[in-house]
């Protein structure tokens, strides 16, 4: 222990994990873990302490949901350096909004009264002003239940001078944008948030924050990778460092993909802790593979030889792919679980994949029998496919729930003004650079002006040289092709959620805009409200339209209808190229503010900014045509951009210049 003491005096820089949760937390905040009947987090103390300090953390400390006996264990078996934590949920007591504050160097005497006054978070922030304690206000933009407002976080910023800038289980955009937030503040700023709300700012210099990190793990994979530093040479002189928002963060941030394993593993424990239904499912019986790390008996591998051997390889090769995640999975056993996290989300989705593609072989029967009833039994064999993506999908909604808050954010404080926005646009049309409104679109040179990135996503089966590939356009991968059996003409391709989701997730779109109402439009919708960002159809002319004409089956027809009308009310605006179409929505009762028109005075189907006439002096595509394109794409996008002839001419040469 000497020499420990010895290192540690000589250390300039300490390292600590100040968010994770134990077995001791409250009950969870989470839905799928909610609907499960699971606890918050199954992690024993002594191997939270154990893996900090592999991990290479200097001290270590718990922060359980209102609990506080988890850290008092851990600290009567280890004093020398485990100190004290707790996440207190206070709560603004206008209307009730939660908010998580982290409170650090605490005995029973504070976390008791601390109980006492935690549901008003002005007399707690006072208590912990009076009482000089350590502490951080966590994940500032997270909404715990769903009253958080830009009016609460700007009383925030009043309130507290120290928040966690790295919170392990949040998304690095949620993470940066706070930090930008707390680093755009300024003497003038803070008087003008003290005018509005009256509030005493905490400290002299409340302008200056404190920025902690904390892995804020609950089932004991990611501890000690985000962290809080410091420089000090003992725990006091540590504690005394976040007093004075003398602290920054550092580490790693979250993504949908290791949230949802982190779901996994809290799952899987809670299926080990008592017998349950869960325990005996399909994901339960995958998570064991990702979280036991024992070597595989002879019993064993005889059974997985025997799965691999005794099922013939046909449409449904379910097993054969469970088979190959066992064998890769074991093959790089020794690897940390965070390292294996594509290996498995990779296998995860080719088995969701598999599921999809045996329900979705059997609606192309059903609807070439006209076997309506069949259709609707036969959705019960993609529920194991749906139930292991579900947690990916949580954590989605998890992650971007506070999308809306991060853009007011951005307009108050002015940050990342410049930024160009990011769109994403849907399409079924696997060939719409060649044909129709897309392709007059895509080859506009306002298209390209540089508060705007497009890009169109479509989903082509093919493969090789069948593919075109272009800079702005992103080709998701496909599971299967499904041609109507009213209209051979129609071919659906069908995407794979998960993969797809990964690149939707990378581009992370500021808006998505959706042309048609086919399976990719369909998920471009889904990746829409999983991402919280706005969906916006353009109606031009859906295809999908048409075949109600070649469908003799009524039952079918209707429920073809009752979709249409339910995916377009799904958006959040739907802007109509042609004036004949606002008689559908109007027919359908919708809210006359969500239908935009949008006016054009050029042919959209003749027109192309990249015709060689353009460059012609004479070209019959005139510079009024070419300055009405622009003002068309300009009120498509609800851009302010004041489009005139020299801006125009700017843009072209540009356009042809390789911008």
């Amino acid at each position: 222990m000497a020499k420990d003491k010895l290192y540690l005096k000589e250390r300039t820089v300490i390292k600590v994990d100040l968010h994770v949760h134990s077995k001791y937390s409250e009950h969870p905040s989470e839905w799928f873990l909610q609907r499960i009947g699971a606890s918050e987090s199954y992690t024993d103390p002594e191997f939270i302490y154990r893996a900090a300090k592999e991990n290479g953390m200097s001290f270590v400390t718990i922060t359980d949901h209102n609990k506080i006996e988890g850290v008092m264990r851990l600290k009567e078996r280890h004093p020398e350096d485990v100190f004290t934590g707790l996440e207190t949920t206070a709560y603004f007591p206008e209307n009730g909004c939660k908010v998580h504050i982290l409170i650090y160097g605490l005995g029973y005497t504070e976390y008791d009264e601390i109980q006492k006054i935690r549901k008003d978070i002005y007399q707690l922030r006072d208590y912990i002003k009076e009482k000089n304690l350590a502490y951080s206000v966590a994940h500032a933009m997270y909404s715990v239940n769903d009253r958080l407002s830009i009016e609460h976080l700007e009383k925030l910023i009043l309130l507290f001078d120290n928040f966690e800038g790295i919170n392990g289980a949040r998304n690095k955009l949620n993470n940066n944008i706070w930090i930008k937030t707390l680093e755009s503040l300024n003497p003038e700023k803070i008087g003008d948030l003290f005018k509005k709300h009256g509030l005493e700012p905490f400290g002299n210099m409340p302008w200056i924050k404190g920025l902690s990190g904390g892995s804020d793990d609950h089932g004991g994979i990611f501890i000690g990778k985000t962290y809080t530093m410091a420089e000090a040479n003992n725990l006091q002189e540590f504690l005394d460092k976040i007093k004075s928002n003398k602290i920054s963060a550092d580490g790693r941030h979250n993504d949908f993909k290791s949230l949802a394993f982190a779901l996994y593993k809290i799952a899987y424990d809670f299926s080990k802790s008592k017998s349950n239904n869960f325990s005996k499912s399909f994901i339960s019986k995958l998570s064991s593979l990702f979280f036991e790390n024992n070597a595989l008996s002879f019993k064993d591998r005889l059974k997985i030889k025997k799965m691999k051997y005794s099922y013939k390889k046909g449409d449904d090769n379910v097993r054969d792919l469970i088979t190959e995640l066992i064998e890769e999975f074991r093959a790089n056993n020794s690897l940390p679980i965070e390292n294996k996290l594509d290996l498995i989300y990779s296998k995860i989705a080719s088995i969701a994949d598999e599921f999809a593609r045996i329900f979705i072989k059997s609606i192309e029967t059903d609807l070439q029998r006209g076997d309506v009833i069949n259709l609707i039994k036969n959705i019960s064999t993609s529920l194991p496919g749906i139930f292991i993506s579900i947690p990916f999908f949580s954590t989605f909604r998890h992650l971007f729930q506070s999308r809306d808050l991060s853009e007011e954010l951005k307009t108050r404080f002015n940050i990342n003004k410049n930024k160009a926005k990011k769109i994403l646009w849907f399409t079924d049309d696997s060939d719409f650079a060649n044909t129709g409104f897309l392709k007059s679109l895509d080859e506009s040179a306002a298209l390209h002006h540089k508060n705007r990135d497009v890009k169109f996503v479509s989903c082509n089966i093919k493969t090789g040289k069948d593919v075109k590939v272009r800079q702005n356009i992103v080709n998701i991968p496909g599971i299967y092709s499904l041609e109507l059996p009213w209209n051979k003409k129609t071919v659906f391709h069908i995407p794979s959620v998960l993969k797809s989701l990964q690149e939707v997730y990378e581009y992370d779109p500021d808006e998505i805009y959706i042309s048609g109402s086919g399976p990719i439009c369909l998920f471009g919708l889904f990746a829409a409200k999983l991402l919280n960002t706005k969906a916006v159809a353009v109606y031009d002319s859906d295809y999908s339209w048409d075949n109600n004409d070649l469908i003799e089956d009524d039952t079918i027809s209707g429920i073809i209808d009752s979709y249409f009308k339910w995916f377009y009310s799904c958006m959040d605006t739907i802007k109509v190229l042609k004036k004949e179409h606002l008689n559908i929505f109007q027919q359908w009762n919708f809210e006359p503010n969500k239908i935009v028109f949008v006016k054009s005075n050029v042919k959209l189907s003749l027109y192309s900014a990249g015709d060689s006439r353009i460059l012609e002096k004479d070209s019959s595509i005139n510079l009024k045509e070419r300055f009405d394109m622009d003002i068309f794409v300009k009120n498509l996008f609800d851009d302010e951009v004041n489009i005139d002839k020299r801006m125009y001419n700017r843009i072209l040469h540009q356009r042809f210049s390789g911008y």
